[in-house]
Order: structure tokens, then sequence, then C-alpha cells
């Protein structure tokens, strides 16, 4: 059964929301021009999702996708500034857009599966991380360069599908 969350964001200095859903298959929301509503409040979303009947589940402690550090890091593409925790959430962000617009993102998954897996095993989430183990990535340029350019992409897709309610 799909849920449906607030799923804010910061880009351009502005935090914002948009409705982020939890299936099989997780995506975002659409409207009937195919195009995600992005809310400036709460409660802006929850009056857009009230007329359809969405309930949006509510969250202790959400998170925020930080675009700006995205943003900012691709200006610089330091490796030492790689915030994988902020970039897998991104990274997932743009998938699941991408899958609801039919956009193309990361098509070329025998490039950028190895950058994708350093990522997530930096998260060094508990489930996948064996005690006393804490994965701490060391980047080469090429894989800054393959990093840099999907994240690039992605925020154009999330830019060019984004619309301001």
């Amino acid at each position: 059964m799909r849920e449906y969350f607030d799923l804010k964001y910061r880009l351009d200095s502005a935090d914002r929301h948009i409705i982020w859903y939890d299936d099989d298959k997780d995506g975002v929301l659409i409207d009937l021009d195919g195009r995600i509503p992005s809310f400036s409040t709460r409660e802006a979303l929850e009056a857009y999702s009230a007329s359809p009947g969405l309930i949006i589940a509510v969250e202790k402690n959400p998170k925020t996708i930080d675009l700006d550090d995205t943003v900012w890091w691709l200006l610089s593409r330091n490796g030492d500034t790689v915030d994988c925790c902020n970039f897998l959430d991104a990274w997932n962000l743009f998938a699941d857009l991408s899958r609801s617009v039919a956009g193309q993102f990361d098509n070329n998954r025998a490039l950028t599966n190895k950058i994708y897996d350093k990522i997530f095993l930096s998260n060094n989430l508990p489930a996948v991380t064996p005690d006393g183990e804490h994965s701490v990535p060391v980047w080469t340029n090429d894989e800054l360069n393959i990093l840099g350019k999907i994240l690039d992409d992605g925020l154009s897709l999330f830019r060019n599908a984004v619309r301001h309610v």
C-alpha cells in the first residue's frame, strides 16, 4: 500500500516541500501536467493533498535534503567535502523523481554503480556496517567526475520537473 510523506528540501536558499511516496517503486507525486508540485510550507502541502484525499504521514524528525550543499559541491568538486549522507539522499530523490516523470537519470548503471555503492557504504548504516567498522571513502578524480555528472544531471532534472505552487 502506497504511503505518502512530506519530503523537505533546500534549494536556492529556500526550504520547500514535495510529496514523496513509498511503494514497490518509490516516487514523487506529479500533477496533471506531469510536473512535481512544490510547496513553501507544510500547511500548503497538506491543503493541496487534501483535495485528492491523500494522507500525509507525520514523521517525528523529518530530514531536509540539502540540494544547496549539492550545488556548492558541484562548484568545488573536492573529494574531501563529499557529504555521503546528503548525496545518497539526493541521488535517491533524483532516481525516484526520474521514475515519476519518465525522465532520464542514471541510465549507465555499469558506470555509476561503483560510485553509488561507495556513497551508500560510507553512510555506515548499522544494518550493513559490521560492528567496529567505519567506511571513509577515498575518491579518485574519475570517480569525482562521475559523481559530479550524475548529481548535475539530477539537479537539472529536478529543476525542470518541479513547479512551485
